[in-house]
């Protein structure tokens, strides 16, 4: 099977050109605040406009920390010699590192600024970021970035842009597990388990890290970065990070109140 040529633009209305890639970070930065405003407002007592703040410090939050962090972690070289590229968001490159990041301290800022207690707002992030997840990396595959290694797999794509091999749907194996599969995950330990706050936050780091570890078998490293530890990529050494600081918040906040 050949990659489809799918056009990146997906509505172009005159000189504006609306972008997939653009179109799936908006429907997942939607879905997930449509489907948090019930429980967020709820627990925290939030008007409309409270939580409406909430999401706006979100998005500025993760689209600029996820912009950064792939300028920084992944391609810093190019970037400085074309500063302008950073502001083209629509082409790819976000880190869900950076994001991560970015939407952490945006939700610091909100909850200093209204008094609330952080870690209760933090836990609420692991849904948004599965939803997130599930909805980027399907903006990966249609934008053909991020592919996988070569396979003889008998449902490997030719993506014709980067060369005749056959290679895993890397951007879909993501979607499925970093996304849709640790999503449910979070969700049944949200459901059956009693945590204190900030648990549920530490299990999603180390689920989605987990995850992402595996999946990262089955991408082509970033040319630019190649391996980065022995037979590790960026993204795997990145993942082990997660899981340790996962880890350690999980403990942390299992101490907290003792």
């Amino acid at each position: 099977m050949v990659f489809p040529a799918i056009n990146p633009v997906a509505i172009q209305l005159g000189p504006v050109a609306i972008y997939w890639y653009g179109v799936m970070y908006v429907l997942g930065i939607g879905l997930s605040a449509w489907v948090l405003y019930r429980p967020v407002t709820r627990q925290m007592r939030w008007n409309l406009d409270l939580y409406l703040s909430w999401v706006t410090a979100l998005i500025v939050g993760i689209v600029l920390g996820g912009r950064l962090g792939y300028v920084i972690l992944y391609d810093w070289a190019y970037y400085m010699r074309d500063p302008v590229a950073i502001l083209q968001i629509w082409t790819g490159g976000m880190s869900f590192h950076g994001g991560v990041i970015g939407a952490l301290v945006a939700t610091a800022w909100i909850a200093k600024r209204e008094r609330v207690r952080w870690l209760c707002l933090v836990d609420w992030l692991a849904f948004g970021g599965a939803i997130g997840v599930f909805f980027g990396r399907l903006g990966n595959f249609i934008n053909g970035e991020l592919v996988g290694r070569v396979t003889t797999v008998p449902w490997g794509l030719i993506f014709p842009h980067v060369g005749p091999e056959l290679r895993h749907p890397s951007q879909l194996y993501e979607a499925g597990l970093e996304g849709l599969g640790v999503g449910v995950f979070v969700w049944v330990v949200y459901r059956f388990f009693r945590l204190k706050p900030g648990q549920l936050a530490a299990i999603y780091l180390m689920a989605y890290s987990l995850a992402r570890f595996v999946c990262e078998w089955f991408r082509q490293p970033d040319p630019q970065l190649g391996f980065v530890w022995g037979v590790l990529s960026m993204g795997q050494v990145l993942s082990l990070v997660g899981v340790g600081i996962g880890v350690l918040v999980f403990y942390g906040c299992s101490r907290r109140d003792a």
